[in-house]
């Protein structure tokens, strides 16, 4: 008999050998993510953590074969692995402060089943953890543009699959507009005009969302650096060249430090670097200061900070 963990009733641990391994001609068994039922009268619930590993939870002391369990329950069980797809609660949980973490779990199951591909509340989550994952990472780490594009297109299925989902039109706009930085002038200019359209219905669904505020501001912040040959490719490319000043760049960065629910050290970095092209550097550096007093910038941030204070500094 393999041994294998038991989670009693408070939710911890300890180790039993009172049920065997899960075969490997059972594969419905390594699809369960959680299924709650009775057991020669005890309440019992099996929870997948692995593809290889059964939990279940014993709270009248039996301790049943998980085999067992699923020959006296395999509809049930077969139901529950569908239904697991769309419980996301766990992984909302971790997804901003460990992206990383939420990416792999939620690349788990993505991989476990072919019909879950086009679940359109896993795409979008997949599509949020890959960018906050690729945020927390410097501009030269390769691994950034690999997650950034790779999040575009679990984004933008999930906005084809359901394009009334406001967080899936949400995390497309986002990651459209984050994937121009690694686009080529007609590439970037191109994508920038779709970006833009999914911006702009995003906010009309969302006017308050402090992402999408903050994604406005970055697009106006790069139209209004454009350079005088990037101007000029756009006027080729379409009829008229996207507006964006700096002023309503910084309006936009403004309302989403308002709307935050967080210190937000990007959104400061992107006020600070407004004010240092409109010369003022007193503000410039209030901002900067603000950033210098969160604790624990990751990399990417970090960087940044070193950047546009070298910026406000040759300001006079």
């Amino acid at each position: 008999m393999a041994g294998c963990s038991v989670v009693n009733s408070g939710g911890t641990l300890r180790r039993a050998t009172c049920f065997p391994r899960v075969l490997a001609d059972r594969p419905k068994i390594g699809d369960v993510e959680r299924f709650r039922g009775t057991y020669q009268n005890s309440s019992i619930s099996l929870v997948r953590y692995s593809s290889s590993v059964i939990w279940h939870t014993v709270r009248n002391g039996c301790c049943a074969s998980v085999v067992d369990i699923f020959n006296q329950y395999p509809q049930q069980i077969t139901q529950s692995a569908t239904e697991k797809m769309t419980d996301f609660a766990e992984i909302d949980k971790v997804i901003d402060d460990n992206p990383k973490l939420a990416y792999e779990q939620l690349k788990e199951i993505y991989n476990s089943n072919e019909e879950v591909k086009t679940n359109t509340d896993l795409l979008w989550r997949l599509g949020k953890a890959c960018f906050l994952w690729a945020n927390t990472l410097q501009k030269k780490d390769p691994k950034k543009k690999l997650l950034i594009l790779e999040g575009r297109a679990y984004a933008t299925s999930a906005y084809t699959s359901d394009e009334n989902n406001a967080e899936a039109l949400r995390w497309a706009a986002i990651l459209i507009g984050s994937a121009t930085d690694f686009l080529g002038p007609k590439e970037k200019i191109e994508q920038g005009k779709i970006f833009k359209a999914y911006l702009d219905r995003a906010i009309e669904m969302q006017s308050t969302e402090y992402s999408l505020l903050h994604s406005r501001g970055r697009f106006s912040y790069e139209v209004a650096n454009l350079t005088w040959i990037e101007k000029r490719l756009c006027s080729a490319l379409f009829s008229e060249v996207p507006h964006g000043t700096i002023d309503e760049a910084l309006s936009d960065f403004l309302e989403a430090e308002k709307y935050s629910p967080f210190v937000w050290p990007e959104n400061l970095l992107y006020i600070a670097r407004c004010y240092a092209v409109m010369k003022n550097k007193e503000l410039a550096k209030k901002y900067l200061e603000k950033v210098e007093m969160i604790e624990h910038l990751d990399e990417a941030e970090a960087e940044a900070l070193v950047e546009v204070k070298a910026v406000v500094s040759k300001l006079r």
